[in-house]
């Protein structure tokens, strides 16, 4: 494929800032606008929700806004898995 990548790590130090807002104590909806699922750590389990929008175009912001506020109901399955850790793989690869 020629495009892997080394490992599933939010880059930079998104990883950090997502660690702070699940330390303050307020509830956490992750949304994802990416063109592969990352390792989201303790966020897969203490977020409120998780988003994965992959890229979603044009209407793409319009569309994840409906579904967070609650105007559109998500539905739907990832055609992936979405890992807990950076070294783990992906189950549907």
């Amino acid at each position: 494929e020629g495009c892997d990548a080394e490992n599933l790590a939010l880059p930079g130090v998104q990883q950090q800032l997502l660690e702070a807002l699940l330390d303050a104590g307020t509830p956490v909806v992750v949304t994802l606008l990416a063109g592969r699922p990352y390792a989201l750590g303790r966020a897969a389990d203490e977020a409120a929700a998780v988003v994965q929008s992959f890229f979603p175009g044009e209407e793409g912001t319009r569309a994840i806004a409906s579904v967070l506020s609650g105007r559109t109901e998500p539905s739907g399955r990832l055609p992936v898995s979405v890992p807990r850790r950076p070294g783990s793989q992906p189950s549907t690869y």
